[in-house]
């Protein structure tokens, strides 16, 4: 698939163009994007709107997505299972905007798998600034993403047009809550792990197929 990451910086907003645009650069023609909704997600992952807590991934677990970007488009569109398990991730995290904070904390315990290790090192997204090497990075490794994954752009082109409208809203709905996914993905241990394993499952996969 030819997707294109290479963002264009046109105004004073820099990290609300550039969320938007990746948004649409990625998933244009497989999503209905609710802008408005990433824009309220863009403010949730600026400082002094959210919890920093809320904000933060584990670096090793944001590299492993990204780097896995290509591998989870491919999936979101051809596994129907890995649509619903990321809809259903991402509801749980706005039902936890709902719940009192000393329930949400519980619900977190009972989603952790072990206890992190204080000295992983850790990311806070801020996006009330733009930092132009991490912006660099992002596109590097998204672009490299796609690029792995790009001897099946003829078989995705086919996979477009079988589409359900539901399969639009759902991915839509993910991605237009990007900040709730990657709370789930960072603070859902349960969550990250699933994700993780069907992401591995689909590589083997591929890889059987290019031997085959």
């Amino acid at each position: 698939m030819s997707i294109s990451t290479n963002l264009t910086r046109r105004s004073d907003n820099v990290a609300e163009i550039a969320v938007v645009e990746l948004l649409s650069n990625l998933f244009d023609g497989v999503a209905y994007l609710d802008i408005e909704v990433v824009k309220r997600n863009i403010e949730l992952s600026c400082a002094g709107n959210s919890d920093s807590y809320d904000r933060t991934i584990s670096k090793k677990r944001a590299n492993f997505v990204l780097k896995h970007m290509g591998v989870i488009y491919l999936s979101l569109l051809l596994n129907e299972e890995f649509r619903d398990t990321l809809t259903e991730g991402v509801s749980i995290e706005l039902a936890f905007d709902k719940i009192p904070k000393e329930e949400v904390e519980e619900y977190r315990k009972a989603l952790l798998k072990k206890p992190h290790d204080p000295a992983e090192p850790m990311f806070v997204i801020d996006l009330s600034k733009f930092d132009d090497n991490i912006y660099r990075a992002l596109n590097k490794t998204l672009s490299e993403s796609f690029d792995a994954v790009s001897a099946y752009d003829e078989g995705i082109e086919e996979v477009y047009d079988e589409m359900t409208e539901d399969a639009y809203m759902k991915i839509g709905f993910v991605f237009s809550n990007f900040f709730y996914l990657i709370r789930g993905l960072s603070h859902n241990d349960v969550f990250y792990k699933w994700v993780q394993d069907v992401i591995k499952g689909i590589e083997e996969e591929l890889a059987a197929d290019e031997a085959g």
